[in-house]
């Protein structure tokens, strides 16, 4: 029992200290003033277009905000210019206070008891129109006493047809610096930041389409970004060059922005409606001529029937965008939906925001679904390109891979060519050195051997013949020799064979072959034709010619041919006789194989032959397909 009545004691007593602490803490530390009062109704003075505030004894016609010219005061013929309020100042303590418009178009000027207090900026200029700022004035210390007080707004149209002003707040700065903090937040700053954010995007977009020109998609889609900067643009620009064409402009982006913004939803869906589209665009342009034909005055309600016209319009898209969501969805078609969806309930919004169905003060929201829009749309723009480019990116491997199967099929095919080619290049070899063989060497040999069997002088015929044969030997040789492709070495080898056997015979050798080329590369073919074809030459005057002077000469008669001449001053022969036997014979069907020419020339005082070769044929480089 005592210790339970020990804690109720101490308890009690911290009770009672906390009791007598808390009017002192009141005290130390009083509490800001934050008194307020919303102003929703007034009067304007009738009749009254003075500059100047109007007296108090002015009349007034008793109105309710938020007002707009257009309503009962202005069908009177009277345009609102004054509006006039009365308001109780209690003793807060504080000493500044404020006067704070959130809406009031296009500019205003405020006066407290008679005295200007403040004005919009750019009120004196002609063509400004500050009606989305809101109007923070501070009041004169003078003036804050309380009491009764009067507040006069001036409203100044210019050359708008349209005046209009939201409810009005009086109070501490400590009480409606808040609200004015985060009303300037959502009707000025915020949409600034969005519509920097939306070009920022758009160029990014436009960039991708400039690099791009096949990808029309991010074309409209930079197209459709720069018409939104537009139409935001009239919620913070203030100093216009006219104010009717720049709300024309703007308004008339709206319906631009909304064809566009169509276009673009139907090509990412995959679908064209042309007919639809060119329609929203021919209505895009009326609606421009419409609100240029009705001026400052019909402005405001051809806006409004333009615009409540793409209300059923919306209603229907979204009907059809949700249906093909629903039908195939994907990411792209959700996200597309989304940005749709709060593009159209935020657009509804403005409108009855237009239309006063929503009191002030409050915002627009449109503004702000663009930057959803285009981040939402950009994303999935974005990503179909990624995913795109992937698909390209695994295409080019998958045709990577197939070339490289190809090229190791080609490969392996030109091997099996090229092994193809050297297995007859060598058959066709082999059967030229047996062919050789047998028609020179062989020839010889049985030649020979028939001499020693019939012949009246055996030795000398038989060592003729294996001279013969020894030669054929040497020209197969030769032939086969990897140094010997040269012509002018292989003209060199068959002159240090055959002169000594012509200088036996009392025969002088001519040999000139300065103005040759350097290298002139021969086949293993064309070395063993020419070679019999100069050595049957040979052979022929130390036979039958009865020659004591015999020359050979190498010359290029043009850049295509190079000509072999063989001279001599034997006692000649009828070429065109029948009796000439093979050899003649023989050498042009030898020229004939490698594509020469063989021309003869033979007379009394001693024959002339020249051998002309097509040089294409000749000057190979070495290792080339002559020297195979």
């Amino acid at each position: 029992m005592r210790r339970n009545g020990s804690a109720c004691w101490i308890f009690s007593t911290l009770l009672a200290v906390g009791a007598a602490a808390a009017p002192v803490r009141v005290v130390s530390r009083p509490a800001p003033a934050l008194w307020s009062v919303q102003l929703t109704s007034g009067e304007y003075v009738a009749g009254y277009t003075r500059s100047s505030p109007p007296p108090p004894s002015a009349p007034g016609v008793p109105v309710r905000l938020p007002l707009k010219l257009g309503a009962t005061p202005a069908s009177r013929g009277t345009p609102l210019r004054w509006v006039r309020f009365q308001f109780q100042l209690r003793d807060t303590g504080a000493r500044e206070h404020i006067v704070y418009l959130p809406y009031a178009a296009p500019n205003a000027a405020v006066y407290l008891d008679g005295i200007f207090i403040g004005k919009s900026d750019g009120y004196d200029e002609a063509q400004t129109n500050s009606w989305n700022y809101p109007l923070y004035i501070r009041v004169p210390a003078a003036l804050v006493r309380p009491g009764t007080h009067q507040l006069l707004i001036k409203l100044v149209p210019h050359d708008r047809a349209i005046t209009e002003l939201g409810t009005v707040w009086v109070g501490t700065n400590a009480a409606l610096l808040p609200l004015y903090r985060r009303q300037y937040w959502l009707q000025v700053t915020g949409i600034e930041v969005v519509t920097l954010l939306v070009g920022v995007i758009g160029a990014f977009a436009a960039l991708l389409w400039v690099r791009r020109r096949r990808e029309a998609l991010f074309g409209l889609f930079a197209l459709s970004c720069g018409i939104w900067m537009i139409r935001n643009a009239q919620f913070f620009v203030v100093r216009t060059y006219s104010l009717f064409y720049f709300s024309l402009i703007t308004n008339a982006a709206l319906i631009w922005l909304v064809a566009v913004l169509y276009s673009l939803s139907f090509r990412i869906l995959g679908q064209r409606f042309l007919r639809f589209e060119r329609a929203l665009f021919g209505y895009a342009f009326l609606c421009t001529v419409a609100m240029y034909a009705a001026g400052p005055a019909h402005q405001f309600a051809v806006n409004a029937a333009a615009f409540g016209a793409l209300l059923p319009i919306a209603i229907g898209f979204q009907v059809y965008l949700t249906w093909a969501t629903l039908r195939s969805p994907t990411v792209l078609r959700v996200l597309l939906w989304l940005a749709a969806m709060v593009t159209s309930l935020s657009g509804a919004y403005d409108f009855a925001l237009m239309l006063e169905w929503i009191p002030w003060p409050a915002s627009y929201l449109m503004p702000y679904s663009s930057v959803f829009y285009a981040i939402a749309v950009g994303w999935a723009l974005i990503d179909r390109f990624v995913r795109t480019h992937n698909e390209y990116e695994q295409l080019n491997v998958a045709l990577d891979a197939r070339v490289r199967d190809r090229e190791r099929a080609l490969r392996a095919q030109y091997d099996r060519a090229a092994k193809l080619e050297r297995e007859r290049v060598v058959a066709a070899e082999r059967d030229r050195i047996l062919r050789d063989m047998h028609d020179g060497l062989g020839l010889q040999l049985i030649t020979a051997r028939r001499l020693t069997e019939t012949a009246a002088n055996p030795r000398q015929d038989v060592a003729s013949a294996l001279d013969d044969a020894i030669d054929e030997l040497r020209i197969a040789i030769d032939s086969m020799k990897p140094t010997v492709h040269d012509l002018l070495v292989m003209l060199g080898n068959l002159r240090y064979r055959l002169e000594p056997r012509l200088n036996a015979a009392g025969i002088s050798v001519h040999w000139n072959v300065a103005a040759a080329p350097d290298a002139i590369r021969l086949g293993p073919a064309e070395i063993t034709e020419i070679t019999r074809i100069v050595q049957e030459i040979f052979t022929n005057v130390l036979k039958h010619s009865g020659a004591t002077d015999i020359s050979l000469s190498v010359h290029c008669p043009d850049p295509d041919w190079v000509g072999i001449v063989i001279t001599d001053n034997g006692c000649g022969f009828d070429v065109g006789a029948a009796g000439n036997g093979e050899g003649l014979a023989s050498m042009r069907r030898r020229a004939r194989n490698i594509g020469a020419r063989l021309e003869i020339d033979s007379s009394a005082q001693g024959t002339r032959i020249r051998l002309t070769l097509p040089a294409r044929q000749l000057l190979e480089p070495a290792g080339g397909p002559a020297a195979v």
